[in-house]
């Protein structure tokens, strides 16, 4: 994933600019912040994201060709 993808973007993004980064709306925003393995930082009341750890999360939740359906279990048995 290349870094031009973060370079525009503030250091800590709110829901709102996290769903412009993402072109997602901001409910998917805040669904992606509600998340548990998502890193959330909590300020007072407001979930915020840092652009480091989104960056890092989005390539550990990137799947390639070769990890298509790695780690989920076949449970038509």
């Amino acid at each position: 994933m290349g870094k031009e993808l973060f370079e525009m973007l503030p250091d800590v993004l709110d829901a709102k600019m996290l769903a412009s980064a993402l072109s997602i709306s901001k409910a998917g925003a805040y669904q992606l912040l509600n998340l548990p393995d998502f890193p959330t930082l909590q300020v007072g009341g407001r979930k915020l994201v840092t652009k480091q750890k989104l960056a890092l999360w989005m390539e550990q939740h990137t799947n390639t060709a070769g990890q298509a359906g790695a780690g989920k279990e076949n449970k038509s048995r």
